[in-house]
């Protein structure tokens, strides 16, 4: 919680320059008012094997790119995926699923479909330092977002560009979601020079 605290004080302070790790771009957010409207809240169950601070953090990073029109939040009980527990996840509910050995050997992660309510996640094919972008890529198609770009929505996964949310994926997901992408926070990636 306090990672999470620091984290969210850091972000809301301005435009940051990140450097996530070596060789990785740096990126910088674009920073608009906290939305003081009624906020939709989605509700996020997360499995009980899936203990990744990383998870935690794409859930965060999120919140702060959708900037108080959507809050994503994670029930503190416990989830084993019984059968009872899954099949209460409906509307505004979402699961964080560990599976591992189903999906084709090259996919890290999957949703059940756009917009749809759960995130399945290959965890024995996904390393700390790759979780946060699969799951801030699956996040974005769960809130309507298709494959596009280079970036985060990019149909293959690309470590140095799912770093942060960028304006393309924000754009889609205030479209699929009827909310005005220029209140919304994203990021651009810094050029060299």
């Amino acid at each position: 919680m306090k990672i999470i605290f620091a984290m969210m004080i850091i972000l809301l302070s301005g435009c940051i320059n990140f450097n996530v790790g070596i060789n990785l771009p740096k990126f910088r957010y674009i920073v608009h008012p906290l939305s003081c409207n009624e906020r939709k809240v989605i509700n996020i169950w997360i499995d009980i094997q899936l203990k990744d601070i990383e998870i935690r953090q794409a859930i965060s990073e999120w919140n702060y790119a959708l900037n108080g029109f959507i809050e994503l939040q994670e029930v503190a009980e416990p989830f084993e995926m019984e059968d009872a527990q899954i099949g209460q996840i409906r509307g505004s509910n979402w699961a964080i699923l560990k599976i591992d050995g189903v999906l084709s050997p090259n996919i890290l992660g999957r949703v059940d479909i756009i917009g749809g309510n759960y995130i399945y996640l290959e965890k024995g094919r996904i390393s700390r330092e790759r979780m946060k972008g699969v799951v801030m890529h699956e996040i974005g198609h769960l809130l309507g977002a298709r494959h596009s770009g280079e970036l985060l929505m990019s149909w293959r996964f690309r470590e140095q560009f799912a770093q942060c949310i960028d304006e393309e994926v924000v754009e889609q997901v205030a479209k699929n979601n009827g909310l005005d992408w220029r209140s919304m926070n994203y990021c651009y990636y810094l050029t060299e020079g």
